[in-house]
């Protein structure tokens, strides 16, 4: 078994993210966090209730009224009795008998109670389990909040050690430019590339990247000094 902590700090920069994510269950173990399962939700769905047209004579005024019949012609016959309503006079509210501004029949969709009432128990159990889902969550979250703190210093090594190979590979890179622009004279390249950066900084870069000196330190920091 090797953990991500086994790794150089260059083989660490050369993991993928899959690979990382791979390592993390030994850092959890070890932290002794467990990782949280998905939970599976239960149906939240309410049942449909179907919908059925009914008619509802309309009587413009303050008051109004409120109530249907099942065709419109039951609705058209009710109107046809030239209904009367209560209304109540400002500035008194003297309640007043007075014929409606306007009849007209209006078609409406709407559920009826005895629908409503068969469906009570589904729709409850809908109610429930959203609850319960919400609690469920909310548990998920919490662990798998765990997890990410418990491991978040994993994958901030990693990006460190992500940026420290560029930087390397950059101080690498720029002395086999320097060699060639200097048709091979490494002693040459060597006094340009300590003009760029210090002994420590390539010397750390080699020791990332784990290459052979192209001198030894000690000597590159002389030629740096005398040239």
């Amino acid at each position: 078994m090797k953990t991500f902590n086994d790794y150089t700090d260059l083989e660490k920069a050369n993991l993928t993210e899959e690979e990382v994510e791979g390592l993390l269950k030994f850092e959890l173990m070890e932290q002794g966090v467990v990782a949280p399962i998905k939970p599976e939700l239960l149906p939240e769905d309410e049942p449909e209730i179907e919908e059925k047209v009914y008619y509802r004579p309309s009587l413009k005024s303050y008051s109004g009224l409120d109530c249907a019949f099942a065709t419109a012609k039951e609705a058209e016959a009710f109107l046809a009795l030239s209904p009367l309503i209560f209304d109540e006079g400002y500035p008194t509210y003297r309640k007043n008998v007075q014929k409606p501004e306007e009849v007209k029949v209006e078609a409406v969709k709407v559920i009826t109670k005895a629908d409503y009432d068969s469906a009570q128990a589904a729709i409850q159990k809908a109610a429930d389990n959203k609850s319960r889902n919400k609690e469920r969550t909310e548990k998920y979250e919490e662990e798998t909040q765990k997890v990410s703190e418990a491991t978040l210093h994993i994958w901030t090594a990693w990006a460190v050690c992500k940026a420290k190979k560029i930087q390397s590979q950059q101080v690498v890179d720029l002395y086999a430019q320097y060699v060639k622009d200097c048709d091979g004279n490494v002693q040459i390249a060597l006094r340009f590339l300590g003009k760029a950066y210090s002994s420590t900084e390539i010397e750390n870069a080699y020791g990332f990247l784990e290459l052979p000196y192209p001198l030894p330190a000690k000597e590159m920091a002389e030629e740096a000094v005398t040239a």
